[in-house]
């Protein structure tokens, strides 16, 4: 060593595993927990650690069982710890009620989708209007869901109205909650009938997104698990938000294109001619077609937030990356 050099305080490897340590290869491990930890110094500098691991290393201490303290990640797919102030009371209980509310909402909708997927296997039933002469499906845990999802918007809804500091946005809660709890106030006893049944997939779909709600809850809550978390909310938002959100909207259009041409086939002879183009029976007889434009009407509003939704968090990141500007990371 040269007269230049100073030695560095950090203990190496070789040191850890030294007889003043003891033999004893639990001491070993718990000294480089201890290393590794996030230490505060004074003036409330923070060490840096391994601040500049990668995701996959992230991962992996998110992952460590032995106790060893966490360090937020320095990468833009991780958003700093939580503060939980007098200014963020509200939102933060919030969090932790529906941290439980929502597992119950994406289990009801999932034993749900079972139900009437069995039934479809069963009868080998399609999507296309042959679907009617099949017997009705079972409809006991598809009312479940209706039931939970109902009550669930309803005394959120009630939440954010006494609470709206809450969450960021009352009106889009509040136009998300009522679509939702009136579609399925409306399809409780409308969708029993197996040709109408197809529209629980599509709706119980849909429904699968408060997983994907859930990790978003977890991301701005947890303080451990981080990166696992972020992960798992950056994946379930791609699936569930984007790409079943998305394919129960089509299959709501390709339904509704479907309904149109059987309500104006009048003579049910699978030709719609020059004459039922121009009936306008259409708009005041069938129920069934004005739930098929009701559907594409949820489905279209559904799809608009989470598109919405995504370009707020793309937004979001472009933003943080920008150095001066500090930004609120509400997604």
């Amino acid at each position: 060593m040269s007269d230049g050099q100073m030695q560095s305080p950090k203990s190496s490897s070789a040191d850890l595993d030294s007889p003043h340590l003891g033999s004893n290869k639990y001491f070993s491990h718990r000294a480089m927990d201890i290393a590794d930890e996030d230490f505060t110094l004074p003036g409330n500098t923070r060490s840096v650690g391994t601040q500049h691991d990668n995701i996959i290393t992230k991962t992996a201490r998110d992952l460590n069982w032995h106790g060893r303290k966490l360090i937020d990640p320095n990468h833009m797919l991780v958003p700093k710890k939580p503060e939980v102030g007098s200014d963020d009371i509200d939102r933060f209980n919030h969090d932790i009620f529906n941290l439980f509310a929502l597992p119950f909402l994406a289990l009801s909708a999932y034993v749900a989708l079972n139900e009437i997927s069995e039934w479809e296997e069963e009868f080998q039933t399609g999507f296309d209007w042959s679907r009617g002469e099949h017997p009705s499906p079972p409809s006991y845990y598809w009312h479940i869901a209706c039931i939970t999802f109902v009550i669930y918007m309803i005394c959120d809804a009630t939440w954010i109205t006494f609470r709206p500091r809450a969450v960021r946005s009352t009106p889009i809660i509040y136009i998300h909650h009522s679509v939702v709890c009136f579609g399925y106030f409306v399809s409780y006893k409308y969708l029993e009938h197996p040709l109408h049944s197809r529209y629980r997939v599509a709706i119980l779909t849909a429904s699968l997104v408060e997983i994907n709600t859930w990790f978003l809850t977890a991301r701005r809550t947890f303080t451990v698990l981080r990166t696992v978390v972020s992960l798992g909310f950056y994946f379930t938002w791609v699936y569930f938000r984007l790409w079943m959100t998305g394919k129960a909207s089509v299959m709501n259009l390709i339904w509704a294109s479907e309904v149109l041409f059987h309500a104006l086939d009048l003579d049910n002879n699978g030709v719609v001619s020059e004459a039922e183009w121009g009936s306008a029976s259409i708009f005041v007889k069938p129920i069934y077609v004005y739930y098929a434009y009701y559907a594409v009407w949820v489905s279209t509003i559904m799809m608009g937030l989470n598109m919405k939704w995504t370009w707020d968090l793309i937004m979001s990141k472009l933003k943080a990356k920008k150095p001066g500007k500090k930004v609120e990371k509400c997604l």
